[in-house]
């Protein structure tokens, strides 16, 4: 897998799936851990960073008539931290 962006919290990055099969694929889902994110039948997907998703685990699953393949990325979210000075 292939990220494209800086992994840094409110930004869109896009993830590449490097995913070549035959018979031609029928779907990809996306996975963020264990919870299904999308289903496309499209390689990249676009997202925009949370600073929840730190260390998330991001699965693409293709699927064709013959089985299942996935990859997956470790997300390192860079946190925008707000830094409130009380006098």
């Amino acid at each position: 897998m292939n990220l494209i962006g800086q992994q840094i919290e409110n930004k869109l990055i896009s993830i590449h799936c490097n995913i070549q099969c035959r018979p031609e694929l029928t779907k990809i889902q996306w996975f963020n851990g264990t919870n299904l994110f999308n289903v496309t039948n499209e390689i990249r997907l676009s997202i925009v960073l949370t600073r929840y998703m730190h260390k998330n685990k991001i699965i693409c699953q293709a699927i064709n008539q013959v089985g299942k393949r996935n990859q997956s990325i470790t997300l390192q979210v860079n946190c925008k931290f707000n830094l409130f000075i009380k006098n």
